[in-house]
């Protein structure tokens, strides 16, 4: 499991080739369900979910 593999590191969710947020590794993800936490103000979370929506 990568994100297990990764606790305590940053990883980068790149969409088209573009990193959209680089949150730390909390804990392992289990079936599917994240929670992305940090200094993220409101109108960089509301574009994270915009282009993480396109992408479904």
């Amino acid at each position: 499991m990568l994100t297990k593999a990764k606790t305590g590191k940053p990883i980068a969710i790149v969409v088209e080739n573009q990193i959209v947020a680089m949150p730390m590794v909390m804990a392992a993800v289990v079936e599917g369900r994240v929670n992305i936490a940090g200094g993220y103000d409101e109108d960089e979370i509301d574009r994270m979910i915009e282009i993480l929506k396109k992408e479904q």
